[in-house]
C-alpha cells in the first residue's frame, strides 16, 4: 500500500514538480490513523487544486483507496473523504467532477451497509446533477436515495428526498410527477405531525403549481406555508422568507406587480431572510421595475442582487444577474455598460468546467449585438447559444434565442431563413404552453411569451414585392392566407383551450372507432398515473414497482400524444381543441366567398406599422398601415375620455361646464374622424366593393377598447349608421366546436335597489320586466331572490341571459372581475368559467363589462372572456359606465327586434341608430357603450313561442 508521500512543510517545492517524480513510501510509516490521513489529504488536494493540477488532485484521492482498507475503520474514512471531495468540487463549482465523487462515496458507504452515508451522498449527488441542468438522472439518484432511507426509517431523509423528487420532475418538465411527489411528502409530514415539514411541502406544491401556471393554487400553498411558519414563530425565519417570496412571484404572474413588490420587501425584512435568499428578492424587485419600466429601479436592484450573490452565489447565479443587469441596461441605451456585465459573465464563465448558463450568456450577447446593429454578429451569437439551449435550456429560452436570430436575419434580408427560425420558436412557445393548465395561467403565459411573435411571422410573410391595395392574383392571394393564418395562430388559444376543456365529451367529434381509440388511450393515461401514485404511497424496501410505474407513465404519456396527433390529421375540429390544429389557407379562402354581405377586418398592431387583412367578397386583401400600436393606444385612450367626458356634462348639465362640454364634443368628434381614415378607411377601400352592410372586426392592442360603432366617415355620418358590427376573438373562432345550444328561454338578473341602498339603480328591475315581456318563456328575478349557489345552478338551463347590475373590471387580474349583485355577493369571471353555459346569447348590461386585464392574443381577460370560455356563442358587453336610462331603453329595443327575428348584430344596430336619432341623446356615451362579440353574431334566433 502506497501513496504520495509529500509533507506539508516541503509541499511547494514538490508541487512544482510533475506528478512522476513525487517520492512515495509506505502510509503506515507516516500516519496514525484514517482520520489524520483524511485531513491530510484534504490539504494536499486543495494545495494541487490551487495550484491547478486538477488532474493530480483528482488521482490522489483514487489512488488512496487501498491504503484506507488496510486501516481501522479506513473504509467508512475513505467514504467520507470522497463524500467531502465532492463537497470541496462543489465549493470550487466544478459540478461534473462533484457528482462523480458523491457516487463513489455512495457506492463506498453502500459496500460497508452505511445506509444514512449512501443516502446524504446520493442526495447530494442529485443535487449537483440538478445544477447541471441533468434533471432526468437527478431524479432518478433521488428515487435511489428514497429507497435507502425508506429502508431505514429515517424521517428527516424520506421528507427531504420527496420534496428533492418533486423539484427534479418539476425542473424537468414532468409535472405529474411533480405533483404526486410534493403531496406524498406532504400527506408524510402530516403523518409524523411536524408542521415545519408542511411548510416545506406547501412550497413544493406551491413551485410546481406555478410552472403548470395554476398560479392561484400556487398562491394558496405559498400561504399555507407561510401561515403554518408562522404560527410555530421560529427563530429562524428562512422558509418564511422562501414562502413569502415565492407568494410575491405568483402575484407578479397575475400582473399584479404591487403586491408581489411589497411579498418581496417582507421576505427582505425578515431576520431569517438568508443572503442568497435576499439576493432573489433583489432580483425579483428588479425583474419587476424592469417590467414597469422603471430601467433606473431595476438597475439599482440587480446590482443590489450582483453584490450578495457575489458573496455566497453560485457562478450560475453571479452570471444570471449579470445577464439581467445587462439586460437592464440595454434596454435603458446604455450599451456601454451593458457589454461591460456580458464581459465580466464571460470571465467568469471561461473558469468553469460547464455551465448551463453558456447558452444564455450567448442569447444575450446576440441580443446586445442586434441593439447594436451587428446583424451578422447577432445570427453567429444566436446560433452557437441555440445549440447549447437545445441540449440544457428551456424550450421558452430557446424560443427567444431564434427570435433574436430571426430579427438579425431579417435585417440581413434573409427573410425564408427568418420566417423557418420564427416557426421553429412558436412550435417551442406551443410546446411549453401545452402544460399550462390554469386559464389565468395561460393567458398571462400566451401574453409573456408570444408578444408580438405571430404579427413578426405574418409580417415577414408578407414581404418581398411591395403589396397593391388589391391583390387579384391567386399567388398574393395565397400569400396573404399564409400570413393571415399564421398570425391568427396566436389568437385566442387560451380561450379556445379552456372551451375545448369544458367540453368534457370530447371523444362525440369522432367516429366510433376512433372513439374507442381515444377513450382507450386517456384511460390508460390516467390508470397510469393513479398507479405511481399508489406506489409511492405503499412503497416496500428493495421493491422496483416505483421505478415501473414511472416507466408505464411515460409509455402511456407517449401512446396518448401519438392517438392525438393521429386523430388530429382527419379531425380538425379536435386538433383544434387539443391546440394541434390552427386554421389553413383553404379555410379561410372558402369562408372570404360564403360571406357576401359582410367584410371581416383583422387588425395586428406592431411597434411600427400597423397589419390589416380584410376578408369578403371571395377575396382577402392585406394592407400596412405606418401607425405605432403605442400611438393607436394613445388616440384610442384620449377618444374615449373624450366620449365620457362629454357624455357626462350633458347627462348632468352645469352651467359652468357648458364650455368645457363643447371642447370635449370637438375633440371627440375630431379624434373619431382621424382614426376612422386611418385605420378603418384604407381598409374599406382596399376591399373595394359597396353592397356590405355588415362588419366583423377582429381587434388588436389598444384597437380593443375602441367603439368602432362611434366611428365618424368622411360624410359626417356614424359607422353604425351604414355598418352592423361585431366583434370576434380570432378569424378562427368561425370553425370553433361549440355545444349544441339546448337552453331554453331567458332569464333577466337585476340588482335589486331595495336589498342595498347604498348602490342604487332604479331602472335595473324595470330594464328586466320589460325585457322579459319581449321573450318567451322568460324569468325576471331581482338579485336578492336567490342564493349565488342558486344563480350558477340555474344559468345553464337558459339560452339567453341578461344582467342588469353592477359591475367591477379588474385589469390587473382579469379573472377577479365581478357581477355585483348586491348584499356583498358578487359573481365573479373565474365562477363563470366552471358553468357548463348552452346560452347563445349573454348580456352584461352594466358598467364596463367589456373592460379587463390585457391579454396578448386574448383580447381582455374578463367576464366577457369567462362568458365565451364557459360556452356562451355571444356576450353583448359595455365598453365604459352606463347612463342608466339610455341603457334600459336601447336594450328594450334591442330584445324587441330580436322577438321579430333580427340577427343579433343587426338588432344591436337598429338599437343604437334609434337612441342616435333621439333628440338629445346623439352623442356616442348614450348609444356606443354596448359592443356585440362572439362567431355567431349573424345568427337569427327563431321566434318566440308566447
Amino acid at each position: 500500500m502506497i501513496l504520495f508521500l509529500v509533507t506539508l512543510i516541503g509541499l511547494s517545492p514538490v508541487l512544482a514538480q510533475p506528478v512522476e517524480y513525487v517520492v512515495q513510501t509506505d502510509i503506515r510509516t507516516s500516519v496514525v490513523d484514517a482520520k489524520s490521513e483524511s485531513i491530510r489529504l484534504q490539504k494536499l488536494w486543495a494545495e494541487m487544486m490551487n495550484a491547478k493540477r486538477v488532474d493530480d488532485a483528482k488521482r490522489l484521492i483514487l489512488d488512496a483507496r487501498e491504503s484506507f482498507a488496510a486501516l481501522p475503520k479506513g473504509k467508512k474514512a475513505y467514504a467520507a473523504l470522497l463524500n467531502d471531495t465532492g463537497d470541496a468540487y462543489d465549493d470550487r463549482h466544478m459540478l461534473v467532477e462533484s457528482a462523480y465523487f458523491l457516487k463513489l462515496a455512495a457506492d463506498a458507504y453502500g459496500e460497508i451497509g452505511d445506509k444514512k452515508g449512501q443516502g446524504n451522498a446520493l442526495n447530494n449527488r442529485a443535487i449537483e446533477l440538478g445544477s447541471a441542468g441533468n434533471y432526468g438522472e437527478a431524479a432518478s439518484v433521488d428515487m435511489q436515495a428514497l429507497q435507502v432511507r425508506k429502508s431505514i426509517k429515517s424521517s428527516e431523509g424520506i421528507h427531504q428526498s420527496l420534496i428533492a423528487l418533486s423539484e427534479d420532475y418539476r425542473n424537468w418538465g414532468r409535472f405529474a410527477e411533480a405533483e404526486v411527489m410534493g403531496k406524498e411528502a406532504l400527506r408524510f409530514a402530516i403523518q409524523i405531525k411536524d408542521l415545519e415539514k408542511q411548510a416545506v411541502s406547501w412550497i413544493a406544491i406551491g413551485n410546481f403549481n406555478s410552472m403548470t401556471g395554476s398560479f392561484d393554487a400556487a398562491l394558496k400553498a405559498y400561504r399555507s406555508a407561510y401561515t403554518t411558519l408562522h404560527h410555530l414563530n421560529l427563530k429562524n425565519k428562512a422558509f418564511e422568507a422562501i414562502a413569502i417570496g415565492n407568494e410575491g412571484a405568483m402575484w407578479e404572474q397575475l400582473g399584479q406587480l404591487h403586491r408581489a413588490s411589497d411579498c418581496y420587501r417582507i421576505s427582505l425584512r425578515l431576520p431569517g431572510s438568508t443572503i442568497h435568499q435576499k439576493a432573489v428578492n433583489f432580483n425579483n424587485l428588479g425583474t419587476n421595475a424592469f417590467r414597469q419600466s422603471s430601467f433606473p429601479t431595476s438597475i439599482f436592484y440587480f446590482r443590489s442582487a450582483l453584490d450578495l450573490h457575489r458573496q455566497t452565489g453560485t457562478p450560475d447565479e453571479v452570471i444570471t444577474t449579470l445577464l439581467s443587469l445587462g439586460g437592464a441596461y440595454r434596454t435603458y441605451g446604455r450599451l456601454p455598460e451593458a457589454e461591460q456585465c456580458y464581459r465580466q459573465a464571460q470571465l467568469i464563465l471561461d473558469k468553469q468546467s460547464f455551465s448551463i448558463s453558456r447558452g444564455d450568456l450567448l442569447a444575450n450577447q446576440a441580443d446586445l449585438r442586434l441593439s447594436m446593429h451587428d446583424f451578422s454578429g447577432a445570427v453567429n451569437l444566436a446560433s452557437k447559444a441555440d445549440s447549447l439551449l437545445a441540449v440544457y435550456g428551456r424550450p421558452m429560452d430557446r424560443a427567444e434565442c431564434l427570435r433574436t436570430k430571426a430579427d438579425a436575419l431579417r435585417a440581413l434580408g434573409k427573410c425564408s431563413e427568418a420566417i423557418e427560425s420564427l416557426r421553429l420558436a412558436l412550435d417551442l412557445y406551443e410546446e411549453s404552453s401545452s402544460s399550462v393548465t390554469d386559464p389565468a395561467g395561460l393567458a398571462k403565459f400566451l401574453d409573456i411569451s408570444q408578444r408580438g411573435l405571430y404579427s413578426d411571422l405574418a409580417s415577414m410573410l408578407l414581404e418581398g414585392p411591395r403589396q397593391r391595395k388589391n391583390l387579384d392574383s391567386a399567388k398574393q392571394q395565397e400569400r396573404v392566407a399564409e400570413a393571415w393564418t399564421q398570425y391568427d395562430r396566436g389568437r385566442g388559444q387560451g380561450l379556445f383551450r379552456q372551451l375545448g376543456a369544458s367540453q368534457k365529451n370530447l371523444e362525440t367529434l369522432l367516429s366510433q372507432g376512433d372513439r374507442e381509440q381515444f377513450v382507450v388511450a386517456t384511460k390508460r393515461l390516467k390508470d397510469a398515473n393513479s398507479y405511481l401514485a399508489a406506489q409511492v404511497n405503499s412503497y416496500l424496501p428493495g421493491s422496483n414497482e416505483v421505478q415501473n410505474a414511472l416507466m408505464a407513465l411515460e409509455t402511456a404519456r407517449r401512446e396518448s400524444r401519438n392517438v392525438d396527433r393521429d386523430l388530429a390529421k382527419r379531425y380538425p375540429q379536435f386538433a383544434r381543441v387539443k391546440g394541434l390544429f390552427s386554421l389553413d389557407a383553404k379555410q379561410l379562402i372558402k369562408l372570404a366567398k360564403s360571406q357576401n354581405d359582410t367584410i371581416t377586418i383583422e387588425y395586428c398592431c406592431r411597434d411600427n406599422e400597423t397589419l390589416v387583412f380584410i376578408l369578403g367578397g371571395g377575396s382577402l386583401n392585406a394592407i400596412r398601415i405606418p401607425i405605432s400600436a403605442k400611438r393607436i393606444q394613445a388616440e384610442v385612450d384620449a377618444w374615449k375620455d373624450c366620449i365620457v367626458e362629454a357624455g357626462e356634462l350633458t347627462a348632468k348639465p352645469r352651467l359652468d361646464k357648458l364650455s368645457a362640454r363643447e371642447k370635449f364634443k370637438a375633440r371627440e368628434a375630431s379624434l373619431s374622424r382621424r382614426i376612422y381614415s386611418q385605420l378603418v378607411g384604407p381598409a374599406l377601400e382596399a376591399f373595394g366593393k359597396s353592397n356590405i352592410r355588415r362588419l366583423i372586426v377582429v381587434p388588436d392592442g389598444g384597437l380593443l377598447d375602441a367603439p368602432f360603432a362611434a366611428l365618424s366617415m368622411p360624410n359626417g355620418k356614424r359607422l353604425v349608421e351604414r355598418f352592423a358590427l361585431s366583434y370576434q376573438i380570432s378569424i378562427a373562432s368561425n370553425f370553433w366546436p361549440r355545444r349544441n345550444a339546448k337552453g331554453n328561454g331567458l332569464i333577466a338578473i337585476a340588482y335589486d335597489a331595495l336589498a342595498d341602498n347604498a348602490s342604487n339603480l332604479p331602472s335595473a328591475y324595470e330594464e328586466s320586466l320589460a325585457i322579459s315581456k319581449s321573450i318567451r318563456p322568460s324569468l325576471a328575478a331581482k338579485s336578492s331572490e336567490y342564493r349565488i349557489s342558486r344563480i350558477k345552478e340555474m344559468l345553464p338551463a337558459f339560452d339567453m341571459i341578461h344582467f342588469a347590475t353592477h359591475a367591477k373590471a379588474d385589469i390587473d387580474n382579469g379573472l377577479l372581475s365581478k357581477l355585483d349583485l348586491g348584499a356583498e355577493r358578487s359573481l365573479d369571471a373565474k365562477d363563470v368559467l366552471a358553468l357548463p353555459l348552452k346560452s347563445r346569447l349573454v348580456v352584461l348590461s352594466a358598467c364596463s363589462t367589456a373592460v379587463g386585464q390585457p391579454a396578448t392574443g386574448e383580447g381582455r381577460l374578463g367576464l366577457v372572456w369567462s362568458f365565451q370560455a364557459a360556452g356562451a356563442r355571444s356576450v353583448v358587453a359595455t365598453k365604459w359606465d352606463l347612463n342608466d336610462s339610455a341603457a334600459r331603453r336601447q336594450m328594450v329595443d334591442f330584445y324587441r327586434l330580436i322577438s321579430q327575428g333580427k340577427p343579433l348584430d343587426l338588432a344591436l344596430q337598429a338599437a343604437a341608430k334609434n337612441e342616435l336619432g333621439h333628440s338629445g341623446r346623439g352623442l356616442p356615451y348614450f348609444w356606443a357603450a354596448y359592443s356585440l362579440v362572439g362567431s355567431q353574431a349573424l345568427s337569427r334566433f327563431a321566434a318566440p313561442t308566447h
